[in-house]
């Protein structure tokens, strides 16, 4: 079912339409209509890690869709679309999502991690990305992240954290 230039595959995948009608999974899931969606363009990428870009929360991958639908995908499910999407060649993660690194080993990151079998970096808190050079701050207090966009020096208080995929029932 066709609807606004998104492609609605089982009820909840979204993957946007490209040239000729083709199917594109790519390595944003994001809305292209959103800001976010060309800032990641300028996101300087990370030796050994593929880049995914997508809202998120502590408890899952979050897309937004054209018409102001919103789907939340579950770490299972978000591991499906990684792995389905061009973004991913099985190398390490750099999870570019809002809180996806939030609650340690209870984390859709971890989780993830445990799903794709490679390893994931996320972000504990919600991250800015800035559209000149795609630097990224992480914090979820405003005024820092709002002084931070107009230039000013100051410390984040969120952080990038590292997760290795664990052995079934390894915790």
């Amino acid at each position: 079912m066709e609807k606004s230039g998104i492609i609605n595959i089982d009820e909840k995948t979204v993957s946007f339409k490209g040239e000729n009608d083709i199917l594109i999974l790519s390595s944003k899931f994001i809305n292209p209509n959103e800001s976010l969606y060309k800032n990641a363009d300028k996101i300087k990428p990370i030796e050994g890690y593929d880049d995914i870009v997508c809202h998120g929360s502590p408890e899952g991958l979050i897309i937004n869709g054209m018409d102001n639908e919103e789907w939340i995908y579950t770490a299972k499910e978000a591991a499906e679309m990684i792995r389905n999407s061009k973004g991913f060649s099985g190398r390490s993660i750099r999870l570019i999502s809002c809180q996806t690194g939030a609650n340690g080993i209870y984390s859709v990151a971890q989780q993830i991690a445990d799903e794709l079998g490679v390893e994931v970096m996320a972000p504990t808190e919600t991250v800015t990305v800035e559209p000149i050079e795609g630097k990224m701050f992480v914090s979820d207090n405003d005024i820092l992240t709002r002084l931070w966009i107009r230039g000013e020096n100051v410390v984040e208080t969120g952080k990038w954290v590292i997760f290795k995929p664990r052995k079934a029932g390894e915790k």
